[in-house]
């Protein structure tokens, strides 16, 4: 054989491949991939870099990961509930301890890891804020976003200066280089943020909980001023698209009645027959993409575990799952999204036409992310492990798949990485590949990076 009939494909060992994506000569004739990994573009990957195991005391209690971020430069931020116990962020060999303690009471604490695993600063919450513990309500702070600059943008119910049995909720900016605060803007009474969405010019923030104030948008200047307070929310979750303008929005609707799915538009939109959940790409010059109504053929509806992400091209991947008592389909713009059965599906959808792209059946998952290259990455948490699934954007197909050690809390990509963040309890080897990586044997934090 002296030259293979289609393009892209090279002869390796006597066989036409394509070294972009074939696993078994990756880049180069005879490279093999480790079995966790797929070929993307030549290259192997996802490669496992490191693992740091975070000690906290006492034994046995490992505080709740809450929010996690990746900035462009591939710093992970985190941010854990530190409950009545301590945890040391950094290393015994890095020159300046970083512990944060909560001494009898629940704390937010954040830290900063570098992508070759080095501690930039670690810091309580009260502390970066200037004003005691006492002012902030540890289990009504959001979980953290990064700006475009690299710096953490939150929300949280703080106490008023005057009077001392007033409170409101903030949206306060933290530089990034420095755990200072930057600058503070605050709500209305009643009214504050659950998820904060960075843009270039302003920060939205959706509450969608009771639990962090009425259900509304808002829209923060970057620098403070006053939150400019749009429409009521019906959604349950929201992410930027791609565009960095978008805000996509879903949750539950009722059949057959008007309700307004855009909060920055006055229009109301008619539920169809049968209708349980919605789909709506918002933007805040009142136009919108869809919005797309899910069906149930009988009493399930898109449940609150439902994930929308927003992909490369401004697409979005929806994890589907029926809440209530199901036991049919449930599908968008027509097309089924979680099969009959009440299992789950995967879905791309066109971000312009709502046309479901393709589906597939997967199970019951906690993490949905896009990976650096663009595939969508899956992760199931477990008590002492991990399942990861990468499947393919194009199409849905498998990739690759792995099981990771420690109990996954949260999974952020961007900066040319995937970092996992959870708990561990026992020694674990953390190289989902070699498995030359056995760290632990204490109760703490961990994070691993997988590079792309």
């Amino acid at each position: 054989m002296s030259s293979c009939s289609t393009a892209g494909q090279t002869i390796c060992d006597a066989s036409c491949v394509d070294k972009s994506t074939d696993k078994n000569n990756c880049g180069a004739c005879g490279t093999t991939c480790e079995g966790y990994q797929y070929c993307s573009a030549g290259k192997c990957v996802p490669h496992y870099e490191w693992t740091r195991v975070m000690p906290s005391m006492p034994s046995g209690a490992v505080p709740p990961v809450t929010g996690s971020a990746v900035a462009s430069n591939g710093d992970v931020v985190i941010e854990t509930l530190v409950e009545s116990a301590t945890v040391t962020f950094s290393t015994p060999q890095e020159s300046a301890q970083s512990v944060t303690a909560a001494n009898g009471v629940n704390k937010i604490a954040l830290a900063r890891l570098s992508s070759t695993n080095q501690l930039k600063w670690g810091s309580d919450f009260g502390t970066v804020l200037a004003n005691g513990l006492q002012d902030i309500d540890p289990l009504r702070v959001t979980p953290l976003a990064l700006t475009s600059g690299g710096d953490i943008a939150l929300g949280y119910l703080k106490a008023d200066p005057s009077p001392a049995t007033s409170s409101h909720y903030r949206l306060g900016v933290v530089s990034g280089v420095n755990p200072t605060l930057s600058w503070e803007a605050t709500y209305p009474t009643g009214q504050g943020p659950s998820i904060v969405l960075p843009r270039e010019l302003d920060i939205v923030t959706l509450g969608t909980s009771a639990t962090f104030g009425m259900p509304v948008a808002a829209r923060v200047p970057n620098g403070g001023g006053a939150p400019a307070i749009a429409g009521n929310l019906v959604g349950v979750g929201g992410v930027l698209g791609a565009d960095a303008s978008t805000v996509w929005l879903w949750g539950t609707v009722n059949a057959g009645v008007a309700v307004a799915l855009n909060p920055w538009s006055a229009q109301m939109w008619a539920t169809p027959a049968g209708a349980s959940g919605f789909v709506i790409g918002a933007r805040d010059n009142g136009q919108q993409s869809g919005p797309w109504f899910c069906t149930s053929s009988d009493n399930g509806f898109l449940a609150q575990t439902s994930q929308v992400i927003a992909d490369q091209q401004n697409n979005i991947i929806l994890y589907a799952t029926q809440g209530g008592s199901s036991s049919g389909s449930l599908t968008l713009n027509g097309k089924e999204i979680a099969r009959t059965g009440g299992h789950y599906g995967l879905s791309k959808i066109n971000g312009s036409t709502g046309d479901v792209i393709w589906k597939r059946d997967v199970d019951s998952l906690n993490f949905v992310v896009v990976t650096p290259d663009g595939e969508i990455l899956t992760l199931t948490a477990g008590p002492a492990s991990y399942s990861a699934n990468i499947y393919s954007e194009i199409d849905g197909h498998s990739l690759a798949s792995f099981v990771g050690s420690g109990q996954a809390m949260q999974v952020a990509p961007g900066g040319g990485s995937v970092y996992v963040i959870g708990g561990a309890l026992v020694a674990s080897d953390f190289d989902p590949g070699t498995r030359t990586d056995t760290q632990g044997g204490i109760s703490g934090l961990f994070v691993s990076r997988f590079s792309y």
